[in-house]
Order: structure tokens, then sequence, then C-alpha cells
């Protein structure tokens, strides 16, 4: 019997690669039941997330979108000169301190883009964009009208990113992660934390930020939720401490 389908949406809660690690996350579990394609990119904007599930939400028995947090965008010029050196920001739907993160691995690998001079101007029109004209109101109003087309759809599964209403997000649980193993005393400025001498931002190293035991628990409320067909409801008591020390799962690496 072919397996049913599904459609993932959503940023890097929804697709996002420990290549260190041999273990699943939540959406590769999924794929021992079910036919996954998984359309989830590190740091996507709500609105290339809508694009992609009105365009394809039909293809699949089950959609589970991820709503990622409000305020980023999508530079297609930006995304367009960026392509061309895929190790690097082969997307481009990012924050403030991703921003600074691009503009060092393109001003370290100058010789790997062919306009480097376009692609830090646009850099640098982001950051003014972000700290002199963003208008938060604009996006909250925009992005709500987009979830409501996807609420619309019959066989989409919506699970929070950020909170909401006083419902808990997957960042939620990601920080209480590592909080529970002295993440914040460590590392105070946590993820985004950038150091030139060495070259190396400190970057997460869990699948979809979640431990392998908590990819575990999401897996299982995810089939909880799409066979009582209701949305995914999260709390700090269905998931569990992980079980390795902070190291192994916050690590320097190269940002060139």
């Amino acid at each position: 019997m072919n397996k049913k389908t599904i459609g993932v949406y959503g940023d890097s809660f929804a697709n996002y690669e420990n290549q260190n690690s041999m273990s699943k996350s939540w959406a590769e579990l999924l794929e021992e039941n079910y036919t996954v394609t998984n359309f989830g990119f590190p740091g996507n904007s709500i609105y290339h997330c809508y694009k992609d599930i009105i365009a394809n939400h039909n293809f699949y028995d089950y959609n589970i979108f991820l709503v990622p947090v409000g305020g980023r965008f999508f530079s297609r010029p930006l995304q367009e000169l960026l392509v061309e050196n895929p190790r690097n920001f082969k997307n481009w739907y990012n924050n403030v301190p991703s921003i600074e993160v691009a503009r060092l691995a393109v001003e370290g690998n100058k010789k790997s883009y062919s306009n480097t001079y376009k692609i830090l101007k646009i850099i640098d029109s982001v950051c003014t964009y972000w700290a002199e004209w963003k208008d938060d109101e604009f996006d909250k109003t925009t992005n709500n009208l987009m979830l409501n087309d996807i609420k619309k759809i019959n066989n989409v599964l919506l699970i929070n990113t950020q909170s909401i209403d006083n419902n808990l997000g997957l960042i939620d649980i990601s920080n209480w992660e590592l909080d529970q193993l002295g993440f914040s005393e460590k590392y105070p400025d946590r993820f985004g934390t950038i150091n030139k001498d060495i070259s190396l931002s400190l970057r997460d190293s869990r699948k979809n930020h979640l431990s392998v035991e908590n990819n575990f628990k999401l897996y299982e409320k995810i089939l909880d939720a799409i066979n009582g067909n209701h949305d995914v409801t999260l709390s700090y008591t269905d998931f569990v401490k992980p079980s390795k020390d902070i190291e192994y799962y916050v690590r320097w690496q190269d940002y060139e």
C-alpha cells in the first residue's frame, strides 16, 4: 500500500541539518510512515512559506506548516547574487545577526562572488531597513492575512515557532533545552555571536534546533495531531532535558 504524503513548510525548525549527527529530525522520522516533501529552509519568511503551501498543498494528503517568526523578508536580487556560491546563504530570509554573518562571509570570500560590491550594497540597505524604517504593524497585518488564508486549507497542521496568546512555540522549547544545560551563563549573547579573530560564529548544532530526544517527542506529538485531526500545542512537560553537554549542541563554526 502506498504511503500517504506530507508537505512540510517552514524555516530551520522544519529543515535544518546538523552535519555531525546521524540522528533523525522530527521531519525525517515522519518518513518512516509517510512520503515527505520538505520545503523548509533556514531563515524562511512567512511570505515565502505561504507561496510554497498555496502552490503545493493540493498535492499532499497532509501539510505541516511551521509558522516562522514575523519580520523576515525575501530579497530576490540578493538571492540571485548569492546563489552562485551555494555554500553560503543560498537563500535569504533572515534577520540582523544573519545579515552581519552574510557580510563577513562575502568579505572573506570575495573571489567566490562575481559582484561583491553589489552584494554588500544590498546587505547595507537591509541593515538600513531594519534600523530605520521597518514597520512592525505592517508585518503583523500582512502576516495575519497570509495565515488566515493558510488556515482555510482543510489538510493543514499548524505549529507555531514563536509563542502566541500564551501558547508556547518551538523557539521556547529550543531555548528551554539550552537553559537546562547552562547555555545563557556560558554564552550570554546567544546565537549570532561573532569572533572575527578566529573567523567563527556561534551556531546551533541541533537538527531543527532540538535535541535527539525532543525531535522524537515532537514527532510523536505530530503523529497524534495528524491522527486526531488537530493542531499541535506545546508544553514544557511534553519534552525532556537533553542528555549531552552544552558543547555538543552549540559550536563555533566557520562563517567563511
